[in-house]
């Protein structure tokens, strides 16, 4: 299984502020779409499934949040506080996105576009698959 992983983005900062940039080779995956999420308050969770075979990137374009992943036998738990450093999530990772500070806006590099049979959202779906028993 291919390992989450943090990627710094490359940055260039002068007077004029500081410009951050993907580009081919930076992600381990040419991104076939990209969204963002906004208008979350600290209660909310997002996520909360995996995917059979998208890879994605993660990162805090504002604000910070924390993102829960788990393979179901290991879990890490990454807060995300900068626009120039995110996570790359593997396919068959189990995500949750959580405690979103006021004004958080989360973008997403997804792999595949959006395909819902690429999903699995029940946890005990995921169990199944990746052949966890659920206790």
């Amino acid at each position: 299984m291919e390992q989450i992983r943090k990627i710094q983005l490359p940055a260039r900062t002068d007077s004029r502020g500081t410009l951050v940039f993907l580009e081919e080779g930076v992600l381990p995956f040419e991104p076939a779409r990209v969204f963002y999420m906004y208008g979350m308050d600290a209660s909310t969770e997002r996520g909360c499934h995996a995917h059979r075979k998208t890879k994605q990137f993660i990162l805090a374009l504002r604000g910070r949040f924390l993102i829960e992943l788990t393979s179901g036998r290991e879990t890490i738990k990454i807060e995300l506080d900068s626009p120039t450093s995110g996570v790359y999530v593997p396919p068959m990772t189990w995500d949750k996105l959580s405690n979103f500070s006021e004004g958080a806006i989360c973008l997403v590099a997804a792999s595949e576009p959006y395909d819902e049979s690429d999903y699995i959202r029940e946890w005990s779906d995921y169990c199944e698959i990746v052949g966890i028993k659920i206790k």
